[in-house]
């Protein structure tokens, strides 16, 4: 689905330009200060899933809610204070939910920011239990073992914790429609001790169609990098804790995740627009190899309307 739309976009592109986040879906311009700024679209969409044991999350509806003041700010899930800001950057120190976290678990914040699911765990990763005593098979068939290590590894993400994030964030503005946004944040809660970096540059530019209302876009290049720690914790595999012997222990080291974002809006009304929104991250082999995950990249796309209160 993702491709398609992308696809379009391409070919929309092609005919007319002209120069104009991750919240992922909805756009944030235009904030007002001082003030909470809430809005709400809902439309369809799916984020595809790569974690064993899971389906794709199927998305409804992706509410957005910021607050910036002259200092501290709350931008969907993400909490700061700004110690300092000039025309051309901002240093402020943040706090947020790991937000690799929400992959393994469902009832993460920003799985509540911004999608609605009704993703169940498969019912083919329910595994293989010996009829009469009711515990794991010791010596499974090859089909078996497949089923086994699905339930082994799904037993295993579910017990993947949310570690809450700190550290600082700068933003560096490159005229009025250009950003790049540096954050460093070490795990706090002292769940897996790691730390994180994250590298996003964004672009605005706006287009039009024909001579009708002209839709404005978002263009947006990320690079994430999370250290041992991190990447081991959610990514790797250890059955130490569990009563089986027959998946090898597994952890990835050091990794880089890079994404890619477009968000397209049309203002149909002063409250209403419609958007589309599309967002590709790339696995390199280090996580792909992980018997806990299940392809080499995540798409997610959605596409409806949004209304700003």
């Amino acid at each position: 689905m993702a491709k398609v739309l992308l696809l379009i976009i391409t070919f929309t592109f092609g005919i007319c330009y002209s120069v104009y986040a991750d919240n992922e879906v909805n756009d944030t311009e235009n904030l007002k200060i001082d003030q909470f700024n809430i809005s709400l679209s809902f439309g369809i969409g799916q984020r595809d899933q790569f974690v064993v044991g899971q389906d794709d999350l199927k998305l409804y509806l992706a509410p957005s809610i910021s607050y910036y003041g002259a200092h501290l700010f709350f931008d969907n899930g993400t909490l700061g204070y700004t110690f300092n800001e000039q025309a051309q950057w901002a240093f402020s120190v943040i706090t947020e939910l790991n937000p690799y976290a929400k992959y393994f678990n469902h009832n993460h914040i920003s799985n509540s920011f911004l999608e609605f699911s009704e993703a169940v765990p498969s019912p083919d990763y329910e595994g293989v239990l010996d009829s009469a005593s009711g515990d794991q098979v010791i010596t499974p068939s090859d089909n078996e073992y497949l089923i086994l290590t699905k339930k082994v590894t799904t037993e295993l993400m579910r017990k993947k914790r949310i570690s809450l994030d700190g550290g600082i964030q700068l933003n560096y503005f490159l005229g009025a429609n250009q950003r790049i946004d540096f954050s460093l944040l070490h795990d706090v809660s002292d769940l897996h001790n790691g730390y994180r970096f994250d590298l996003n540059w964004n672009m605005g530019f706006q287009f039009a169609l024909f001579g009708q209302q002209p839709w404005r876009a978002k263009l947006g290049l990320g690079l994430d990098y999370l250290d041992a720690n991190s990447a081991n914790y959610y990514f790797g595999f250890s059955d130490e804790n569990l009563e089986t012997s027959y998946i090898e222990p597994y952890y990835p080291g050091h990794i880089m995740i890079p994404a890619i974002t477009l968000n397209l809006n049309r203002k149909l009304t002063k409250h209403l627009s419609l958007m589309l929104y599309i967002k590709h991250q790339n696995l390199n082999a280090k996580i792909s190899k992980s018997p806990v995950i299940t392809s080499d990249q995540i798409n997610t796309s959605f596409i409806g309307l949004t209304y700003v209160f």
